[in-house]
């Protein structure tokens, strides 16, 4: 076997195997989609990881993944918008809402009952918040608390899926696939009692 021969078929292999990624690139269907990450509904979609991220901002697909994250006093949204809703990495889309606050001597976060209203496009959903976490509070400035408390920052927080709540994914995406404009709305309910969070009934509002 000459030489000519061997380099003709390892061009052969190298063609073949472009081929099988360009395939891949193309993604999967909404359905497709659906169907894959249909199971396990209580688990959170997984964040891009910081790897999966990079390599998807260099991708020819179209499917360039961009991380945004926008604060309004005390609630933060963050989302992970994928341009269309048939790209191969669809899954990692997200929206996760936080609400933080202060509390003194205590690392148990106080309040334990949080609630999220949450609207993307006029399409509204309520959940739960299914993480909570409190950390010590830097002190800075030249004003330090000396009354002898200790501070916290404590937080709770939920995803909103696209697969759990199919509504929120009929207006983030339209006819033809590509991503609207996200106008995004957060109340957040502070125990079961009527009490709320919702900057004097304004509530806070968020673009992407």
């Amino acid at each position: 076997m000459n030489s000519k021969f061997i380099a003709a078929l390892l061009c052969l292999g190298f063609v073949a195997a472009a081929g099988a990624e360009v395939n891949f690139d193309q993604g999967v269907s909404v359905k497709d989609a659906t169907h894959a990450f249909g199971d396990n509904n209580n688990i959170p979609l997984p964040k891009a990881t910081v790897a999966d991220t990079a390599t998807s901002r260099f991708d020819s697909s179209g499917c360039s993944v961009q991380d945004q994250r926008k604060q309004n006093g005390p609630v933060t949204v963050s989302v992970t918008p994928i341009p269309r809703n048939n790209c191969w990495n669809f899954g990692n889309g997200s929206i996760f809402v936080e609400y933080k606050w202060t509390q003194a001597n205590t690392a148990t976060p106080e309040k334990n009952n949080i609630g999220f209203w949450f609207s993307l496009n006029g399409s509204a959903q309520y959940q739960k918040a299914s993480s909570y976490n409190c950390k010590p509070a830097t002190q800075a400035g030249y004003s330090p608390d000396t009354s002898g408390n200790n501070s916290y920052i404590c937080a709770a927080s939920t995803y909103f899926q696209f697969r759990t709540y199919p509504n929120l994914l009929n207006f983030a995406y339209n006819q033809n696939g590509g991503r609207n404009i996200w106008d995004t709305q957060v109340a957040v309910s502070l125990d079961d009692n009527g009490n709320w969070d919702s900057l004097n009934g304004r509530n806070y509002s968020f673009r992407f």
